[in-house]
């Protein structure tokens, strides 16, 4: 029998280079401004956690603090995030506008879209199958990391 490895890599391939085409591609969620995946992923994580600073958002998000900086440059220049100097005055703490509260806010119900049909197939799966998909995911997010620093 011929080995399945080489179609289970391809198939993942395709779901990685599909993701990424879905990560440029810029939606409005409703402020009449286009928005990429990663954008409204950072405005999501200041939704979340009001008043972050940027290293704590780097180090939530799993990017560099360089990265991030970029980042909040481009949703203050949208009118999407407040940049406030906190108490030792070398951080920012981070908020949303009114404006990127409503693009949070839109963004929940793609989340929560999501959400229910990841839930479905978990609820589907057997206590085996759960454990097998998440050692599969472990292993890949530990492998995707380890070559990042190579």
């Amino acid at each position: 029998m011929a080995s399945k490895v080489p179609d289970l890599l391809a198939m993942f391939m395709n779901i990685l280079h599909t993701y990424s085409i879905i990560e440029r591609k810029p939606r409005d969620y409703g402020i009449g401004t286009r928005l990429t995946l990663s954008e409204v992923q950072t405005l999501a994580r200041i939704g979340e956690q009001p008043g972050i600073n940027l290293t704590g958002l780097a180090d939530t998000m799993g990017v560099t603090r360089g990265a991030i900086s970029q980042m909040i440059h481009k949703l203050t220049s949208k009118k999407l995030v407040i940049k406030e100097k906190n108490r030792n005055k070398k951080e920012y703490n981070l908020t949303l506008t009114e404006t990127g509260r409503k693009a949070y806010d839109n963004n929940q119900a793609t989340r929560d879209e999501i959400f229910t049909f990841a839930q479905a197939l978990y609820d589907q799966a057997t206590p085996h199958d759960r454990e097998t998909v998440r050692r599969l995911f472990l292993a890949i997010q530990t492998n995707l990391k380890e070559r990042l620093t190579k």
